[in-house]
């Protein structure tokens, strides 16, 4: 999977999924958001033992795809991250993050399988 994202459009979306998800919940894979891209429209999932809430946002689409991705690391290093469009890159296990505005830094997350993500009915949060 690989898009463009803003990065202040994208913190919104992942503020309200900070919003259901809790970073100690009992099963370590609800920490997790749930990326999903189809065309120009990334779908974001983020649940909880009982509430499941989804976002969209327009992105530029390179390769569809889907993954999963912990939320509060994502967070950490959005937040640090100049204003503006960012690379997101996704192969194998590994995901990187890459500022437009700087290519020399990088970001890696471990990138889960979203077969490991629990289906549930969600609210949408738009």
């Amino acid at each position: 999977m690989k898009f463009v994202f803003d990065k202040s459009d994208m913190l919104n979306k992942l503020l309200l999924a900070k919003e259901v998800i809790s970073s100690k919940n009992a099963m370590s894979i609800m920490s997790n958001v749930l990326f999903t891209l189809a065309g120009n429209t990334l779908e974001i999932r983020g649940v909880d033992t009982k509430l499941c809430i989804k976002a969209t946002m327009s992105v530029d689409c390179i390769e569809e795809g889907s993954g999963v991705v912990y939320l509060d690391k994502f967070l950490s290093i959005l937040t640090n991250l100049p204003n503006g469009e960012v690379d997101f890159i996704t192969s194998n296990d590994k995901t990187e993050i890459i500022p437009r505005s700087s290519k020399k830094v990088k970001f890696k997350l471990k990138t889960l399988s979203d077969s490991q993500y629990p289906s549930t009915y969600a609210l949408d949060a738009n």
